[in-house]
C-alpha cells in the first residue's frame, strides 16, 4: 500500500494538524508575531476608497481643532 500524503490538498493537511494538536505551540507563536507585526499597518489592509474617506475625515476633524484653538488665541 503506498502513501498518498500528496494527494491530500494542502488546507486538508493543515486542518488535519491542528485537530491533532501537532506544533500548536509554534502556530500560535507565528500567529502571534504575524499579528504584531501587522499591528502598524493595519490601514493598509483597508480598502482604498474606505481609507480615503477616513483620511479626509481625520483632515477635517484636525482642521476644525487648528480652528478652534487659533480662534482662542
Amino acid at each position: 500500500m503506498s502513501k498518498q500524503h500528496h494527494r491530500i490538498s494542502r488546507a486538508k493537511r493543515n486542518k488535519r494538524a491542528m485537530r491533532s494538536g501537532a506544533n500548536t505551540v509554534a502556530n500560535l507563536r507565528s500567529k502571534r508575531y504575524q499579528m504584531l507585526k501587522t499591528e502598524g499597518c493595519t490601514q493598509f489592509r483597508l480598502h482604498p476608497t474606505i481609507r480615503a474617506r477616513q483620511n479626509q475625515i481625520n483632515y477635517v476633524s484636525n482642521t476644525k481643532l487648528c480652528n478652534n484653538v487659533c480662534k482662542k488665541c
